[in-house]
């Protein structure tokens, strides 16, 4: 770039030359530059020059950051190639710029957005993301607004983002217009969960309600006044009463208003039955005694009366753990046996576990129920069954827990 020299003229006269060459160098040093030779004085604070951007040529002043470019201020292309059209500032009326208010470039390429009380926020392009920085370019700075309106979506307003006063109390709504609001986590490469959460203020509860239209038709959430309860309740407003539909404390009780029922629609009402039964045997496999007294037995033709049980409903065997006096190193084994209408002693196998264990004495073993050698642990309601233990030794003292679940609508 260079600057524009005057056509100068001299009169003769070494006095008043000398003043006319003083005046002829601070005239040039005040053009603007121009395309040419670059210009041999070094700017100083305050001087101007003309900045082609292509499709307009903005005035430029060289500040103590280097060169600024007004951008609201340009050389129109018209006719009159002397038309300058300046800032209008922020009153928009006057056409003259509001002092110390300009938006302009700095040497880095921001936009240089400056208040009247000097204080600077910056804009750049990073990567084709539009970023708002504070004055030294090291933070990302807040925005606020009523309303921010996010195009992309294919209804009218979808994305935006609004903050309007509620209708009866002086706390404001923050509404984002759409129907699914979707929390990438995996996206942000970070090895961390992904997580909503909701923090209310102190002696507050903190709630997510549901509905259509403008009507909540279900709110939970965590109830402050009632011990920190999780509740849901179907409801028409958005609080949570003092007796929901359904109350979850923080030990895991829970408490329901109506029935649970299971995925037919039908009622559940299981319920675990816990037995506990000792005995002294001196071989290694018996029937343990199931209905209340310590008599055991190899076989169950003899003393069914000891051995057999009713299954009251239709349940499981859910559970059965032992405990002997005597190490144990062997394969133990879990027999459930049954008997239908017509025969008194139970006599058919209809689930086996085997296990191979390796014990010290008085050391409680549970058979794992989940997967069964053969057969099932189900218990038809009304039919006689009885449980058959072996040991791989003799057991002696033995002391056993049998855990029944039943389902009392059968």
């Amino acid at each position: 770039m260079a600057r524009k020299r005057l056509t100068r003229k001299k009169v003769n006269d070494p006095i008043v030359d000398t003043a006319l060459r003083d005046i002829y160098d601070k005239i040039e040093h005040l053009m603007p530059e121009t395309a040419g030779k670059t210009s041999k004085t070094a700017p100083q604070i305050g001087d101007f020059q003309l900045v082609n951007n292509g499709d307009q040529t903005s005035l430029a002043q060289y500040t103590e950051e280097g060169w600024m470019v007004d951008m609201n201020s340009n050389y129109a292309t018209t006719s009159n190639s002397k038309d300058f059209r300046p800032s209008v500032g922020s009153t928009g009326k006057s056409r003259t710029p509001v002092k110390g208010e300009a938006v302009r470039y700095d040497r880095n390429k921001n936009i240089a957005i400056t208040n009247d009380k000097q204080e600077r926020v910056l804009l750049n392009n990073t990567n084709n993301e539009l970023h708002i920085r504070n004055a030294d370019n090291t933070a990302d700075v807040s925005i606020k607004a009523k309303q921010l309106k996010i195009s992309g979506g294919t209804a009218a307003e979808a994305g935006d983002i609004t903050r309007t006063p509620k209708t009866d109390s002086t706390v404001d709504i923050v509404t984002i217009a759409t129907n699914n609001l979707f929390i990438p986590g995996s996206l942000t490469n970070e090895a961390v969960q992904t997580a909503l959460t909701i923090i209310s203020e102190g002696n507050q509860d903190a709630i997510i309600s549901l509905g259509d239209a403008a009507t909540p038709n279900w709110v939970f959430g965590y109830d402050h006044s009632d011990s920190g309860k999780f509740k849901i309740h179907g409801a028409a407003n958005s609080t949570l009463p003092d007796a929901a539909d359904f109350e979850l404390d923080t030990s895991g009780n829970l408490v329901t208003a109506g029935t649970i029922t299971d995925g037919s629609g039908n009622a559940s009402n299981m319920f675990y039955d816990v037995q506990r039964i000792g005995y002294y045997a001196t071989t290694t496999a018996n029937y343990i005694p199931m209905t209340g007294y310590v008599v055991e037995r190899t076989s169950a033709t003899d003393f069914n009366e000891f051995l057999g049980f009713i299954a009251p409903y239709n349940g499981s065997v859910h559970q059965v753990q032992w405990r002997s006096e005597v190490a144990q190193n062997g394969t133990t084994t879990l027999k459930i046996y049954e008997s239908a209408d017509g025969t008194e002693v139970p006599g058919s196998l209809t689930g086996q576990k085997d296990e191979s264990i390796n014990i010290a004495d008085d050391t409680t073993h549970t058979y794992n129920l989940s997967s069964m050698t053969s057969g099932n642990t189900n218990l038809v309601k009304g039919r006689i069954y009885a449980l058959y233990i072996s040991h791989p030794s003799a057991p002696q003292d033995t002391n056993a827990t049998v855990v029944f679940k039943w389902d009392a609508t059968t």
